[in-house]
């Protein structure tokens, strides 16, 4: 590996030498969590390719790009994050021209000679420009805050629009990744040591999942079969293994593995009574999972819903706030709905949690996959006029409320192992 990197920066740097007029940009390699060696070795593959390019080569930053974003083959983009990824060199190749850059090229102002016979006129005709513009000054007013108001309203109408258009394309991947199952609070078996790699360790506690969930009663006469194990970087719970997510061969492999594993939970079978199984939605269907539960959580101590049981259907591709009575739903409330009508319903330390979940795969996207939308915007929404969306300063690193502005995190790794990034 080392002597391919070594050959590619060499060509690299000396190309970018020999053609001084020529911009050489490189972007960082992408995540890959196939084939096995890479995902492993990813980090210092990527620092040593990096570092090994020399000046004038042009280093660009890391693409937003993460593990959850890949196909199950664990190389190929799903269809957002490509979408991403495209802009993403779109703006290196040509990026957005700043305020700055654009006053250098208005044309430079040419130096009149004026003789001394007409200074009088020149300041006659200024004075009655002046005189003219101040009285215009409160109409214009009148009518930038019109336009500015209308802008707005426009802004938030295809934030809603595309909101939802969003959340349609995150439920076709949701149904793409139905052959993958997230296990949580598997018991540890006495004696268990890790292996001496993350890899090796992962495919270890398959094994032991494997023969487990083997041993339990068939649903039915399908076996099944686990092509990969990824761990999920959380904290550790003492008895238990770390949480992780299996990859099936196919759907009907993940639903015989969801339905035992059901099954010996309800029947209370040794070793299965606290063994959690879920679905594994895309990353952005995780943080409206998360938004509703904190509204639902509110809904439920509302006196107007103190007959109703108030849940979200957090396993569905596209999940919603369930309002049943008498055990039968009588309403769903999506997710963009939920967020127009209830968002200020969602806390402080709520927003700081979701931000977290977002990571910085949407960091500057929040406000179009999620309807949280700039403070200055609030009140000057006619399309949700009345409602107090959750929002964020886009782009800006920092998550507004309108008590006071709030650091954020991202909480991201790749499980036992992992070092983190600098």
């Amino acid at each position: 590996m080392a002597g391919v990197i070594t050959n590619l920066t060499d060509v690299i740097n000396k190309a970018a030498k020999d053609a001084r007029g020529t911009k050489f940009i490189v972007v960082p390699p992408t995540i890959r969590t196939s084939p096995v060696w890479m995902f492993d070795h990813f980090e210092l593959f990527k620092k040593t390719y990096m570092d090994l390019l020399m000046d004038p080569v042009i280093k660009a930053a890391d693409p937003p790009i993460g593990d959850n974003d890949l196909r199950s083959d664990g190389v190929h983009l799903t269809d957002m994050p490509l979408v991403r990824y495209r802009q993403y060199i779109k703006e290196i190749i040509q990026p957005p021209q700043s305020w700055a850059d654009e006053m250098l090229e208005t044309e430079p102002d040419v130096e009149t000679v004026v003789g001394d016979g007409d200074v009088a006129g020149i300041h006659t005709k200024l004075d009655k420009l002046i005189q003219a513009m101040s009285s215009n000054t409160s109409n214009n007013d009148t009518k930038f805050n019109k336009i500015e108001s209308s802008i707005k309203d426009l802004k938030n109408t295809n934030l809603v629009s595309f909101a939802r258009i969003k959340e349609d394309l995150d439920s076709e991947a949701n149904a793409r990744r139905h052959n993958i199952i997230v296990i949580r609070r598997f018991p540890m078996p006495n004696g268990f040591k890790p292996e001496g790699t993350a890899r090796a360790t992962a495919n270890k506690i398959k094994d032991i999942f494997v023969n487990e969930v083997r041993k339990v009663p068939k649903i039915s006469d399908d076996d099944f079969i686990v092509r990969s194990i990824y761990l999920i970087p959380v904290p550790e719970k003492t008895g238990f293994f770390q949480d992780f997510r299996l990859v099936c061969a196919e759907v009907g492999n993940a639903v015989e593995i969801r339905n035992r594993i059901i099954k010996a939970r309800k029947e209370k079978l040794r070793g299965w009574e606290d063994v959690e199984v879920s679905n594994d939605p895309v990353k952005s269907t995780r943080v409206r999972i998360f938004l509703l539960q904190c509204i639902a959580r509110k809904l439920r101590e509302m006196a107007v819903n103190k007959d109703e049981e108030i849940s979200v259907n957090r396993y569905s591709d596209t999940p919603n706030i369930i309002f049943k009575r008498d055990g039968k739903v009588v309403r769903q409330l999506g997710f963009v709905s939920a967020v127009s009508t209830h968002g200020e319903m969602v806390e402080v330390n709520d927003i700081t949690k979701a931000r977290r979940i977002a990571g910085k795969v949407y960091a500057g996207s929040l406000e179009n996959y999620f309807v949280i939308v700039p403070e200055e915007t609030i009140n000057a929404s006619a399309t949700l006029s009345g409602s107090n969306l959750v929002h964020v300063a886009s782009g800006s690193g920092t998550i507004t409320t309108r008590k006071r502005p709030l650091p954020t995190a991202s909480a991201r790794g790749r499980g036992v192992g992992t070092k983190k990034r600098k």
